[in-house]
């Protein structure tokens, strides 16, 4: 193999080192504009944006050529030194001259690459001024702004022209809107006809600001649209309409246009200023570039090649030094000669024996390589930094990988079970955490051309780790074994001893986690025989355990005892299964409840030769169970009582309410659908009649159940007192003193207490044919008397309460007063006032809630019924809703009205 010149070694180092230039210029690049995302697209945008990058290339080419003339010198001194020996004048003189023109070398070439820098500075500054993307869009933009304006002004000509010349301010309309469509599609598509390339891309205020522009232009376009062809044109349309139209989608059109121009200014005004920041950082990225670049340069001229140069020199002048030293040592050589010639004689004879060793050892490996094959194994050596694997020749066959696929890291991967070899990489990096010099792993594989119906095999790895100087795993060197074999027995192996050990152990481990003793007792001896589990059991010594019935039967207590005996003599008799509950008393230990299981045996002429059983301690779970029975006893007549307490609770309320008959009388064609959660109720509603003015309340007061209650009759007792009493019936001041009264009896001003109440009044006027309301938080619905087209939008009505409830209210809403609407009842056909419980009850197929809006729906959509109807059908929407997975969650009170 010819050797590697100094020329071509030089040459090579300089343009690897050349290369540096470009690479960290393209990182500055993007540093300033392309967020560091070097791909190739990117390198090529850099070059168009950044033409310096052109000349910055040639570094390495540039750089090559310096160290290979170097290179190039270094190469003829060595071939000058042949003439040391010949004629030492001449070479002196060569190599005189050799050095002289590496230091002119040394010279010219820092100035030839500072030169092409420069040029190539100014000729950037040239190809800078020559980006006109942004100039191309500032263009088209400000001509979109003038177009814009003049669309508007042959717009507005339209309506207050004559035919004549209306038919030219239309065609200069059309001419106008349609390179204003070619204007946006140039800005937006970014198409080549007005010289923007569409490699260009917007920052992202410019692009927020063109998904703005977008919504105005479509107007505009829309709007002259409906200026040339409205939509409502019809034949024998009045000329005064149309002119009305017109009038009317000019200004609408007058409003675009200046929202679009605005819109079109702040984008110029981005395209500007991004315009400006792209020139100034160009010019930064430009003399960084340069300047760092020269430094390279000089200092590699300053520090690199000078002093190269001079330890070359110095080699030069060291090389003669040697060469008078070499003629000393060459005359003791040939003294040593002889000497050498013997130790030659002893090499081959050396030789010889090393010749015979690895014939020895050749044999040896192929008794190994056999072994391995006998024994399923490969060995193999697994460089972990660049992943190649070298191993013996049957691992791949071991691996049933096909003939003549390689095998290495990647093959590795695909044949191993996923699991495991998450498994093995885990094990090789836990490993290395311990500076583990060993590593014993499992696994499963099988080869991708091997249908998945082959069983995975199971293989052993042994490996031995090798470690770099910073620690770091970078060399596996081991054996792989198939083992699917060993696995298969050691399975069954393993299957038979947990049997045979399972079946010794099973019982008596069961026995000590069930607290289970068996026994075996002889009838005639009556001696007992107990499992081992007496002792753990029990906690009793061996020498203690009762060995005969009498000793056993003495443990049991007395009261138990003729219970036991006369289970015993029944299960002998019948022939059955023996098994009772009775308390023990273990010396030494508290009072323990056994359950015994057991059942008699009997030779083949039905005479009783034993008894089989078990023990069980089931002290804890006695004890549980009469602890819990006697609890349960003691909840169930609390709760009992409560239950009775409620009812009666429910009682008063209801009275204190009275009865929809009683309703019926002041409010002839009504409904009430009141269905609390519990027993007792939150919400409640409240009627009365007073000097013909007739008043209906629906309240929700904080919480429902016994709270709620609490709150609704405190809520009923006020209103008897404002509205009977004190003869209070316009709405509005009926919740202001009730407001009050709350406040003042919660004493909420210094207590804290935020309890209260939402509710709607409304207040029928028959005399002055008014319906009034007022709301804290509740609304009223009312159906129109006259219905029209439309569905419920035209035909429903929804007035919402004040959004501040009764009681709890903050210092900022304090003093606020609630609202009074007057209606009137010409327009009104039915009403109704309702809680929140029904529109918030959760339930159907998804277990939303009903929302409020399906719940006007619903109301609006059985309006016509009768009231009866309506609250039949309010009642089967709600259980379908609920069905059987959802419960109520809240109390529920509606009331309908026809007036």
């Amino acid at each position: 193999m010819t050797p590697i010149s100094n020329t071509q070694r030089y040459t090579l180092g300089g343009f690897l080192f050349g290369l540096l230039f470009p690479f960290f210029s393209w990182i500055l690049d993007g540093l300033f504009f392309h967020e560091m995302s070097l791909s190739l697209e990117t390198v090529v945008q850099i070059h168009r944006i950044n033409p310096i990058h052109f000349v910055i290339d040639s570094a390495p080419f540039v750089l090559g050529g310096a160290f290979g003339t170097i290179g190039f010198y270094i190469d003829r001194l060595k071939e000058n030194s042949d003439l040391r020996h010949s004629n030492i004048e001449k070479y002196n003189a060569k190599n005189k001259a050799i050095i002289q023109r590496m230091r002119l070398a040394n010279t010219f070439f820092p100035i030839l690459i500072g030169l092409i820098l420069v040029a190539g500075f100014l000729l950037l500054q040239d190809f800078s001024y020559k980006e006109q993307d942004d100039i191309h869009l500032i263009k088209i933009g400000s001509n979109q702004s003038t177009l814009s304006q003049k669309i508007l002004y042959h717009s507005s000509r339209i309506p207050v022209t004559l035919e004549k010349e209306r038919i030219r301010h239309i065609d200069s309309l059309l001419i106008a809107l349609k390179n204003f469509k070619e204007g946006h599609e140039n800005l937006t598509q970014k198409s080549f006809t007005l010289g923007i390339s569409k490699e260009h891309q917007n920052s992202q205020s410019v692009r927020d600001a063109f998904d703005t522009l977008a919504s105005s232009y479509e107007n505009i376009v829309i709007g002259i649209d409906e200026l040339l062809n409205p939509t409502f044109a019809i034949e024998n349309v009045d000329s005064l309409s149309l002119q009305n139209h017109e009038a009317k989608t000019v200004r609408t059109l007058e409003k675009n246009q200046e929202e679009f121009s605005s819109r079109m200014q702040s984008i110029i005004n981005n395209y500007e200023q991004e315009a400006k920041d792209k020139v100034t950082n160009l010019k930064i990225v430009q003399f960084v570039v340069v300047v760092v670049i020269m430094i390279f340069v000089i200092a590699l001229s300053v520090f690199g090649l000078k002093p190269m140069i001079e330890r070359v020199k110095q080699a030069f002048f060291d090389v003669e030094e040697a060469n008078a030293k070499s003629i000393l040592k060459n005359e003791r050589l040939e003294a040593s000669q002889e000497e050498l010639r013997m130790n030659a004689e002893e090499l081959r004879s050396i030789n010889d024996n090393l010749l015979s060793a690895q014939d020895e050892i050749e044999q040896k490996q192929d008794l190994l390589n056999r072994a391995e094959k006998m024994a399923k194994m490969g060995s193999f050596v697994w460089d972990l930094e660049t992943e190649l694997i070298t191993h013996s020749d049957n691992l791949p066959s071991i691996y049933r990988l096909e003939k003549g696929q390689k095998f290495n890291s990647a093959t590795f991967r695909e044949i191993v079970h996923p699991e495991d070899y998450k498994i093995n990489q885990l094990a090789l990096a836990e490993a290395a955490t311990r500076n583990q010099k060993e590593l014993l792993t499992h696994y499963r594989a099988r080869p991708t051309h091997l249908s998945e119906k082959e069983d995975w095999k199971h293989y052993r790895a042994f490996s031995l780790i090798n470690y770099n100087n910073e620690g770091e795993p970078y060399l596996l060197i081991g054996t792989a074994q198939d083992v699917t074999q060993e696995i298969v027995q050691n399975e069954k192996v393993k299957i038979l001893f947990d049997n045979v050990e399972k079946n010794k152990e099973r019982l008596e481990e069961s026995q000590l986690l069930a607290k289970i003793v068996s026994y075996d007792m002889n009838i005639e001896s009556e001696e007992i025989e107990w499992s081992a589990s007496f002792e753990g059991i029990f906690q009793i010594d061996k020498k203690d355990f009762p060995n005969s019935l009498e000793e056993f039967r003495s443990w049991i207590e007395p009261k138990d005892l003729k219970r036991v005996v006369k289970k015993w003599e029944e299960a002998i008799e019948n022939k059955e299964k023996f098994s009772e509950v009775y308390r023990i008393h273990v010396p030494k230990r508290a009072t323990l409840y056994i359950k015994e299981k057991a059942y008699p045996s009997f030779d083949e002429n039905d005479i009783l030769i034993g008894k089989r059983g078990t023990l069980q301690d089931i002290t804890k779970s006695e004890i549980f169970r009469l602890n819990i029975e006697q609890k349960s006893r003691l909840i169930k007549q609390q709760n009992d009582n409560f239950v009775s307490s409620v009812n009666y609770a429910q009682r008063i309320q209801f009275a204190l309410l009275g009865s929809t008959r009683e309703m019926k009388s002041i409010f002839k064609d009504s409904f009430v659908f009141f269905t609390p959660k519990d027993i007792v109720s939150g919400d409640f509603f409240w009627y009365a009649e007073v000097d013909n003015r007739k008043v209906i309340i629906v309240a929700d007061c904080t919480g429902h159940g016994v709270p709620g209650a609490f709150m609704s009759l405190l809520g009923i007792t006020l209103l008897n007192e404002i509205v009977k009493h004190h003869k209070i019936t316009k709405p509005s001041e009926i919740l202001d003193t009730l407001q009050r009264e709350i406040i003042d009896i919660l004493k909420q001003k210094t207590t804290g207490n935020k309890d209260g109440m939402d509710i709607s009044i409304a207040v029928i006027d028959s005399e002055r044919k008014i319906l009034e309301f007022a709301g804290a938080k509740n609304p009223l619905v009312y159906m129109h008397k006259k219905r029209q087209r439309g569905g419920e939008e035209k035909n429903m009505t929804v007035i919402k309460g004040d959004a501040v409830s009764i009681g709890g209210r903050n210092k900022k809403v304090q003093d606020k007063k609630y609202t009074n609407h007057v209606i009137d009842l010409e327009e009104v056909e039915t009403f109704y006032l309702y809680s929140d419980g029904y529109q918030d009850q959760f339930g159907g197929e998804e277990g939303r809630k009903f929302m409020s809006k399906r719940f006007r729906s619903l109301l609006y959509e059985t309006s016509t019924s009768s009231m009866l109807h309506q609250r039949r059908a309010l009642k089967m929407t709600l259980m379908d809703w609920i069905g059987t997975e959802q419960k109520q969650i809240d109390d529920i009170c509606i009331i309908g009205i026809t007036v």
